[in-house]
């Protein structure tokens, strides 16, 4: 069964009624939640996976203010409910604040599909969305489910959102092109959004808050990103076949239009 919060897309259809209804019971009370003010400022890295939001992440956690949260906290989905999530939101502020830190952030891509949860508790937040090309993308995507049409799938449910938010001025979408590329000027842009100074250990660093705490896919993608930064752009090319790339361009060439990626 077809479940969007779930990083495989699919659940057997027990696991995903269970969680339907866990949405369910909690949208009765969701309702009801009201918006809470942090004194550290609250940062979500989002997007669709293999898209450069861990090296995105990597990167602003390496700022000298930053209070980075090591893991994918998944805290806003809706299967948790609003008040689980600003208790979390609560309890990272504070512990930000105790590291004399000025902002939190946060790193789960499938966030991407809760931003107007964010912003209904933490209606301050800042989101750094993070996009890609999706020829890329899913011809990255596709060696890790080996199925074409869930990773093209993925990428469009996780891309969409940012064709609503792309003109909120919370959100700042990032292409991973012109960070792999330009990452000084890119870097800087996320900084300017933060209203953080640039600290050249941004890019020089090879820390990741990523090393400890990795499991499963991040556990490459921990090493990737320690690694100096490289333009691995345009492999989608000798990665997908004709027929893949015809179905891919079917399904997800009008988001690729309003991305403003050409095709």
């Amino acid at each position: 069964m077809r479940y969007k919060y779930s990083t495989k897309m699919h659940l057997s259809f027990k696991s995903a009624l269970k969680r339907h209804i866990k949405i369910m019971y909690h949208y009765m009370f969701d309702i009801f939640e009201n918006s809470i003010e942090t004194r550290t400022q609250p940062v979500f890295i989002v997007g669709c996976g293999n898209s450069g939001t861990t090296l995105t992440a990597t990167i602003l956690s390496r700022h000298p203010e930053a209070f980075s949260i090591g893991f994918e906290s998944n805290f806003f989905f809706p299967t948790l409910g609003l008040n689980f999530s600003k208790n979390i939101a609560i309890f990272i502020d504070t512990l930000s604040r105790q590291h004399n830190k000025s902002f939190f952030m946060e790193k789960t891509p499938k966030h991407a599909l809760c931003i107007s949860r964010i912003f209904k508790i933490l209606p301050h937040a800042k989101i750094i969305y993070v996009i890609r090309d999706g020829r890329d993308a899913v011809a990255s995507l596709n060696k890790r489910y080996m199925d074409i049409k869930v990773a093209t799938d993925r990428w469009v449910t996780d891309n969409a959102p940012a064709i609503k938010w792309k003109f909120d001025d919370r959100v700042k979408l990032i292409r991973y092109e012109d960070l792999v590329a330009n990452p000084h000027q890119t870097v800087n842009l996320i900084c300017e959004h933060l209203n953080i100074i640039f600290d050249p250990k941004m890019l020089t660093s090879n820390e990741t808050p990523y090393k400890n705490t990795a499991k499963g896919n991040m556990i490459m993608r921990s090493v990737q990103v320690s690694a100096p930064i490289y333009n691995n752009t345009g492999k989608w090319k000798s990665d997908l076949t004709p027929e893949k790339l015809v179905y891919f361009m079917t399904k997800a060439s009008h988001i690729m239009r309003q991305l403003n990626y050409t095709t």
